[in-house]
């Protein structure tokens, strides 16, 4: 009221916040949806079944219509947080990995984003990753990619050394 000049700015800037926001809302809608069908798409053929169960861990097996294993998950339920081993056979497309640990955490682990530690085989070790509290993302457990130098198949039998 004291500077009418900068009422017309003030709207102005106010409705662009307002599309932005829009935008990004239905960027992330986008986003959502295109992450639910592709969760449909590699879980179309497979299944997660529980193996075992035990006081302190559970094993799962991924297996598809034909009851053929296609990988494993182990679930240690260690102090200070869960610990998940998660080893995929090559037949699973890459970066199927991420699908496997987005279903343990819908459907398997009720702790919190941050609070489970996996470790990923997908033809050679991935990495350790955690759920990362503030963007929902996951995160390597270190800094740089030393999953790229652990190669089993560099690794000479024991007989040849």
């Amino acid at each position: 009221k004291q500077q009418p000049k900068l009422l017309p700015t003030y709207h102005r800037f106010r409705n662009h916040l307002l599309r932005m926001w829009s935008a990004f809302q239905e960027a992330q809608a986008e986003h959502d949806k295109a992450e639910r069908e592709s969760a449909e798409r590699f879980w179309a053929s497979l299944r997660l079944v529980r193996s075992t169960r035990g006081p302190g861990a559970e094993a799962w097996s991924i297996v598809n219509v034909d009851d053929e294993r296609r990988g494993e998950v182990n679930v240690i339920w260690g102090e200070p947080h869960p610990y998940c081993l998660v080893v995929l056979d090559d037949a699973i497309e890459a970066g199927g990995w991420e699908q496997v640990i987005y279903r343990l955490e819908q459907e398997i682990l009720v702790e919190e984003p941050g609070d489970v530690s996996y470790a990923v085989w997908h033809k050679g070790f991935v990495g350790e990753y955690y759920r990362c509290a503030d963007c929902g993302e996951l995160h390597s457990q270190f800094d740089e990619d030393a999953g790229k130098e652990l190669r089993l198949d560099d690794l000479d039998p024991p007989d040849e050394r």
